[in-house]
């Protein structure tokens, strides 16, 4: 082979070997124009995954934020119709203790419209009972006690107010006609007696015993010309009450400590 055509043959091996490197090379920056592409492209999506995560936190933290707040004024707003609700039934509670029944007054009407203003009284304070056993039906039972208690105190204190107004008409009676009335006051103690005694041989024996105690009191207080209808009604109704008409008066503050007790412990705890 002559020298033209050898350097014609390498001329061409060095063509073929200059594209294939090119080739190679192109490649070569191809492949590394990818991965800078994609770990570009994957550190995007990393970051937009943080930035997604954060955004989604910042949302869940604002929104306990938010549950939280409108818990603790959920709490407070039912704490505040508690404390309303304890607060109305005491007032109304109170007022029914605070009417007083006039004694020396001779006339019946005046009593009357006492205890009309009582039963006012008492019937809000049902009312208050009813608010209060909606909102804190745990305090229902010793609200209930009080009640019971209040309750029991505005009739002691009606028929304590009645028999002293009887007595008294009893006692002018006895000074002006300058006499005592020993036989009526004898079975009126007589029918106490007889109610509160535990001692009968038989239930039998106790109805006929109560039944003659009652009609002798009636009959020794028919005699006595001078008292009303009302006023025997009310000697005869004190002097068969079952317990001393006072021991009612003195159980409503006892009742009144327990619920106000009960009361700051369940205001406490909200």
């Amino acid at each position: 082979m002559d020298l033209e055509k050898i350097t014609a043959v390498l001329a061409a091996m060095g063509g073929l070997l200059a594209a294939l490197i090119g080739f190679v090379v192109g490649r070569w920056q191809r492949q590394g124009s990818l991965a800078q592409a994609g770990a570009t492209s994957e550190g995007a999506s990393v970051q937009a995954a943080a930035a997604l995560e954060g955004a989604f936190a910042q949302a869940g933290a604002a929104l306990e934020a938010v549950a939280a707040a409108a818990a603790k004024n959920h709490d407070q707003w039912r704490r505040s119709l508690r404390r309303d609700a304890y607060v109305a039934f005491l007032l109304a509670t109170a007022e029914v203790e605070g009417i007083r029944y006039p004694v020396d007054d001779t006339e019946d009407t005046t009593l009357e419209a006492r205890w009309s203003t009582a039963e006012e009284a008492l019937n809000r304070a049902r009312a208050a009972k009813y608010v209060l056993d909606l909102e804190s039906p745990d305090m229902s039972q010793v609200a209930e006690s009080l009640l019971s208690a209040v309750e029991g105190y505005t009739r002691a204190v009606r028929v304590t107010a009645e028999y002293n107004r009887a007595q008294l008409a009893m006692a002018r009676i006895e000074r002006d006609s300058g006499e005592r009335l020993r036989e009526a006051w004898r079975a009126l103690w007589d029918l106490t007696h007889a109610v509160r005694s535990s001692s009968h041989a038989s239930e039998e024996q106790r109805q006929r015993e109560l039944v003659s105690a009652y009609d002798t009191a009636r009959a020794s207080l028919a005699q006595v010309e001078r008292l009303t209808d009302v006023q025997r009604s009310a000697l005869v109704r004190y002097h068969s009450e079952t317990s001393e008409p006072y021991a009612a008066l003195i159980s409503v503050p006892e009742k009144r400590a327990e619920f106000l007790e009960a009361a700051r412990q369940r205001l406490d705890a909200s």
